[in-house]
């Protein structure tokens, strides 16, 4: 018998599904905030800087579910510009990202979005 063992709650956590405790925008970071919902962490619209929970799936108005994509990929964010290939990435307002500066780097920009507004990152949140 073990004391203090620890468990998975989930595994993998690649993606999850998650309550908006604020509106967010698909392709946008989101943070968890608060107390899990029903089994579910609450995220809202990450903040300049900050280290996110992860990409939201798609728009969700507070108060509802939405995937979230974590891990280990390359995958579609919303960007405040263009960025170039092999930059650094951070998150700027309303969950975008912007070349890293000071903040928390979550990624590094793989190629330019096949979506307007968009990067490809190689994230690993």
């Amino acid at each position: 018998m073990f004391d203090n063992q620890t468990y998975d709650r989930f595994s993998p956590a690649d993606d999850i599904t998650v309550h908006a405790a604020k509106a967010v925008k698909g392709r946008h970071l989101v943070a968890f905030t608060g107390n899990e919902t029903d089994g579910h962490a609450q995220v809202q619209p990450a903040t300049a800087g900050s280290y996110p929970a992860g990409v939201a799936a798609y728009d969700a108005t507070e108060g509802n579910l939405v995937g979230l994509k974590r891990g280990n990929r390359v995958i579609t964010v919303a960007a405040s510009s263009d960025i170039p290939s092999g930059t650094a990435v951070e998150v700027g307002e309303d969950g975008t990202v912007i070349a890293h500066t000071s903040g928390q780097i979550v990624g590094t920009v793989y190629a330019k979005g096949d979506i307007a507004g968009t990067v490809l990152v190689a994230i690993n949140l």
